[in-house]
C-alpha cells in the first residue's frame, strides 16, 4: 500500500503546501517577474505607438510665406509714413510659448513694433492658432488680439479687432490660412 499525505501533514498545507497561512498568499517569484514582464511589455507598446502615431503634421501652424512677408513690409512703411503709426504683426503656435513663428512690421520682416524706440505709436495683431492633433476632437481656433502703444485707446483697439472681420479676416481665414491672415491683418487702417 502507497503511503498517501495526510492534510496538514508534517504542518504544510493540503492546499498551497505551504508552512503558513500567510505563506500561501505570497505569488511565486515566476509568476511575480511574468507580471512585470507583461507590465513593462505593455507600457513599453503604449509608448512606441504614441511616438509613431503622435505627430501626423496636422498641427503645425503655416506661417506666412516669404513673399507674403516681403509684400506686406512696403505697404506698412507706406501706411506708417501717412499715417504716422507703426504697424505690425505676430503669428503664434498656441502652445508654443517660445518664439513667434512670424513676427514683422514696417520695420521690416521678423522686427517687432512693441518697444521699438523708433515706434513711439504703434498698432500689432497677434494671433494664435490652435490645431489640435487629428485623434482630438477639439476644434481649429484662432485667437486675435490687437495692441498699440499707450496712447492708444481700448475702444481704439476693440474697433480696429472688431473691424478685421469686415475685411474679410474672420475667425475661419485665420485658421484656413494663418500666414496670409495675419500679415493682411497688420495692413488694416490705424486708430482714429
Amino acid at each position: 500500500m502507497a503511503a498517501t499525505k495526510r492534510p496538514g501533514a508534517a504542518g504544510r498545507s493540503a492546499t498551497t503546501g505551504a508552512t503558513s497561512p500567510a505563506k500561501s498568499a505570497e505569488i511565486p517569484v515566476w509568476k511575480q517577474a511574468l507580471i512585470w514582464v507583461g507590465l513593462l511589455g505593455t507600457v513599453a507598446a503604449c509608448t512606441v505607438g504614441a511616438i509613431v502615431n503622435g505627430d501626423d503634421g496636422s498641427a503645425i501652424v503655416p506661417g506666412p510665406t516669404a513673399q507674403e512677408r516681403g509684400d506686406t513690409v512696403p505697404i506698412l512703411q507706406r501706411s506708417t509714413a501717412s499715417q504716422g503709426v507703426c504697424y505690425g504683426w505676430v503669428l503664434k503656435d498656441y502652445f508654443d510659448y517660445g518664439d513667434p513663428l512670424s513676427v514683422g512690421s514696417n520695420l521690416g520682416d521678423g522686427v517687432s513694433v512693441e518697444d521699438s524706440p523708433g515706434c513711439p505709436r504703434w498698432l500689432q495683431v497677434t494671433a494664435r492658432i490652435y490645431y489640435p492633433a487629428e485623434s482630438s476632437d477639439s476644434n481649429d481656433s484662432a485667437y486675435v488680439d490687437v495692441t498699440g502703444s499707450a496712447d492708444v485707446s481700448s475702444a481704439q483697439l476693440l474697433r480696429i479687432e472688431n473691424g478685421l472681420a469686415r475685411l474679410g479676416l474672420t475667425e475661419e481665414v485665420f485658421i484656413d490660412d494663418p500666414g496670409w491672415a495675419t500679415t493682411r491683418a497688420g495692413r488694416r487702417p490705424g486708430p482714429r
